[in-house]
């Protein structure tokens, strides 16, 4: 066990020590898979200038705020969209603005939720999302969360959305109004949509209740009560709904994500609990009692060479 703790020295050692080329190379390369993502959604092909595009944008993303970002990713889809239908260009541009006006804006550090779910998902490693938010940030990433599967999920039927275009400006009206019927048509259709969310939803909740309970190993027992909501909420939602999504892959998924975000946590930090200590003392006002639990660290051995002459 020790060694395992010596590692995670050496890696938080090497991340503190690189961390100002770490994390600019990290949003880097995350934004430029998203755009990936959202370019592959709407055009078969990658030209040279929307390559050239993706790179400058990910570029971009480097240097500005994560709720900035977002609205990188509205300019993307607009200029990919404008010159296919500027009906759906209109309609998805209004309904991300909607979402970063009422939350994104108010809780910028949410925003990578909406950018990164949808790569999770396409990575295969979806049902992670929902025990993070709910271990390192709580209740208020639920909507940055949902938006990001809606991402996801609607991605999947865009290009059927982009047939529907107007002959003229005068059928813009129409279309438009086709096409919201098209879109509220796919959540009515696909149960998947509303269960993922729900379940999400669910899982984060009690992912954050439960870590901040009173037990030791508590983050660890967070983490297997979200894998567990988030299979038991699957496996009944496809039942009662229909739903087609896989319970093989449910199953799979919710058992890497308790496994991925434990080891996130054992990175954030690890606790000797052997050696709890309890307290009491006392002021003019209160009397307090405090329970005190030491972090493990560890301090790499330095192997030193004598020469014996």
């Amino acid at each position: 066990m020790s060694k395992l703790f010596e590692i995670k020295e050496m890696i938080i050692s090497f991340y503190t020590k690189f961390e100002k080329a770490i994390v600019p190379i990290g949003k880097f390369l995350i934004f430029f898979s998203v755009l990936g993502l959202l370019n592959k959604s709407l055009s078969d092909q990658l030209s040279m200038g929307e390559f050239l595009m993706m790179l400058l944008l990910a570029t971009i993303s480097i240097f500005i705020p994560g709720s900035w970002v977002v609205l990188l990713a509205i300019a993307f889809i607009s200029f990919q969209l404008v010159a296919i239908s500027l009906e759906a260009t209109l309609i998805l541009a209004v309904c991300m603005l909607i979402i970063y006006l009422l939350f994104i804006r108010i809780y910028p550090k949410m925003a990578y939720f909406v950018i990164i779910v949808p790569l999770l998902f396409v990575l295969k490693v979806g049902y992670i999302a929902p025990i993070f938010a709910g271990l390192f940030f709580g209740p208020t990433a639920i909507v940055a969360v949902c938006t990001g599967v809606l991402a996801y999920k609607f991605s999947i039927y865009i290009p059927g959305l982009l047939q529907l275009q107007s002959e003229s400006l005068y059928d813009m009206p129409q279309t438009i109004m086709l096409m919201y019927k098209h879109m509220v048509n796919i959540m009515v259709t696909d149960t998947s949509i509303l269960l993922t969310i729900i379940v999400f939803a669910a899982v984060l909740l009690v992912t954050y209740i439960v870590s901040n309970l009173e037990y030791d190993y508590v983050w660890y027992i967070a983490i297997g009560a979200g894998a567990t909501v988030n299979i038991l909420g699957f496996i009944v939602g496809i039942l009662i709904l229909k739903a087609d999504i896989s319970i093989i892959n449910v199953l799979l998924g919710s058992i890497v994500a308790a496994v991925i975000c434990s080891v996130a946590q054992f990175m954030r930090f690890s606790l000797h609990y052997p050696r709890t200590e309890k307290v009491q003392f006392e002021d003019e006002t209160y009397y307090y009692f405090v329970k005190a639990i030491p972090k493990v660290k560890i301090t790499r051995t330095e192997k030193a060479i004598t020469k014996i002459k």
